[in-house]
């Protein structure tokens, strides 16, 4: 299965730079993972819900919720809004990478594939690579995971659907070598 990653590759500055960073190492790395999108922004939709929506270009957005069109898995970035500056100059921002899995779907192509393979892949890969997202804690559940966007948890939250996230922060630079 061919990964998609959403950010085009153009000169890419700040917080974004690190996520494509980051994006680059799961595509590497988990190889059950079919669908990176970026950065998130938290815009409401026509019913005023706030949902987890990525800028496809042309003032597009794209709602990154799972639904019954999602790719057997996903994950995309939710990110603070606040970047705290580091005596070294640098920044760090909260940072949660939401992952959504169709265990049914998926285990025809991973067959050994459960939740705590998928939480083990996900962790021991930020526990060795933290240079630019180092994990605080692991959490499952759309409560938890999509906890800053209206969701409601039994359109997503039951079998064969499994949610969780890693929690952490995104360190970055605003500097670029255009």
């Amino acid at each position: 299965m061919a990964t998609k990653c959403y950010n085009k590759e153009v000169c890419i500055q700040g917080i974004d730079r690190a996520i494509v960073r980051v994006q680059k190492l799961l595509r590497s790395n988990i190889k059950w993972l079919e669908t990176i999108y970026g950065k998130t922004n938290r815009n409401r939709n026509k019913q005023g819900s706030t949902v987890p929506e990525i800028h496809i270009g042309n003032g597009e957005y794209l709602n990154v919720l799972p639904d019954d069109n999602t790719s057997n898995s996903q994950c995309f970035f939710d990110v603070s809004n606040i970047a705290k500056r580091q005596p070294d100059g640098s920044f760090q921002s909260d940072c949660i990478i939401a992952f959504f899995v169709n265990l049914e779907r998926l285990s025809a192509h991973y067959p050994d594939c459960n939740p705590e393979y998928l939480k083990e892949n996900v962790t021991n890969l930020f526990l060795t690579h933290d240079r630019w997202f180092r994990l605080d804690s692991v959490c499952e559940g759309v409560n938890q995971v999509y906890k800053n966007f209206d969701v409601k948890p039994k359109t997503v939250d039951l079998y064969p659907n499994y949610i969780f996230g890693v929690d952490g922060i995104l360190n970055h630079k605003y500097t670029c070598s255009c």
